[in-house]
């Protein structure tokens, strides 16, 4: 009878235990699919939060197929995808919900593709889920913080280098001839592991998941590791994160306001042309150089865009034949207009 009692409460705590986890990190949004027989994103939905779910469905679509799905149509949404032969091409597409809650949803994709060697790739996509706006490591880390990231993240990294090949060789998974030497693969591996190190990140209930690209070419994979590790949240300080950071990753409060910075390194911006012409631009910064990507939501194509920073707080983006001029506030507000190509201009209204 104790026996029966004991693996009874066992089970209960165990399935409550499972619904507590579930109940916080894959129930703030309902996650359906856009699936065929080779490639599945998720469909995320919530009904009080249209606007929210709509902005980070096209993000999604816009950046894992590079069309929407209302505009495609269900039996050519993954059409561009599908290698022309049969063989060569994107072949496969999947993703797992890392973080489903009022603060974040953070989604890792696979990417399978084949040409001459079949490969497989990974990235993210972390959303404030009160906005629908993608983050980035540096909205929520200070430039302290993620340097501690990344040297935290280089010491996982160093541990798993040491445990592979310290039995990788013994096992005979590999040998010496198949990357000139043992030495010389650590060293390279070693090296490769001080620059760069962090090329892609994820977030997952009390961790930051960070990734970087492989060290090898395609023909020498069999040397190198699997470049994904996490970091907890709580070996950081408070100095280390953002205002945004630490509500986000240690509060736990959703942050519903959005404010741009000037000298930004990106901006995601939401707006109608004359109130009317809804579209989405995401812009980057670097020292000398700035680009972005830029669609309308009615219809969802990339249109080339030129981007050029004018001063720390105006931004000018250029197409063909028309041009975007938008003004970063005091505030952290943004205001801007769109001028046609026969000169006439319209006012920009931010969502």
């Amino acid at each position: 009878m104790k026996r029966i009692l004991y693996v009874f409460l066992s089970w209960m705590l165990f399935s409550i235990q499972g619904w507590a986890q579930n109940s916080v990190n894959n129930h703030y949004f309902t996650i359906d699919n856009i699936d065929n027989e080779y490639f599945s994103i998720p469909w995320v939905k919530n009904t009080q939060h249209p606007k929210v779910v709509e902005r980070i469905n096209q993000t999604i679509q816009m950046n894992t197929v590079g069309c929407l799905y209302k505009v495609k149509g269900e039996e050519k949404f993954f059409e561009e995808m599908m290698p022309l032969d049969g063989t060569q091409g994107t072949v496969g597409l999947d993703y797992v919900i890392l973080i489903n809650t009022p603060e974040i949803l953070s989604i890792a994709f696979t990417k399978e593709t084949n040409a001459a060697y079949p490969d497989t790739h990974y990235s993210y996509l972390n959303f404030n889920a009160a906005t629908g706006h993608q983050i980035e490591l540096d909205e929520l880390f200070t430039p302290n913080g993620l340097l501690e990231l990344h040297i935290l993240a280089a010491r996982q990294y160093n541990r798993a280098i040491r445990e592979f090949y310290q039995t990788a060789f013994d096992r005979g998974l590999l040998q010496k001839g198949d990357y000139e030497s043992r030495g010389k693969v650590l060293l390279d591996l070693m090296e490769c592991n001080t620059s760069n190190r962090i090329s892609f990140f994820g977030v997952q209930s009390g961790d930051i998941v960070v990734r970087k690209d492989r060290c090898f070419a395609h023909v020498a994979q069999i040397v190198d590791i699997d470049w994904e590790t996490t970091v907890r949240v709580d070996h950081f300080n408070k100095e280390d994160l953002t205002a945004l950071g630490e509500a986000l990753l240690v509060d736990k409060k959703p942050i519903a306001t959005t404010h741009y910075s000037k000298h930004p390194n990106r901006m995601e911006i939401h707006g109608r042309i004359d109130g009317k012409y809804a579209f989405t631009m995401n812009l980057y910064f670097d020292v000398d150089s700035a680009w972005g990507s830029y669609w309308y939501n009615h219809n969802g194509g990339f249109i080339n865009i030129e981007v050029k920073q004018l001063s720390p707080d105006t931004i000018e983006v250029s197409e063909d034949g028309a041009k975007f001029l938008f003004k970063i506030q005091d505030d952290g507000t943004l205001t801007g207009h769109w001028t046609k190509s026969n000169g006439k201009r319209y006012t920009i209204a931010f969502d």
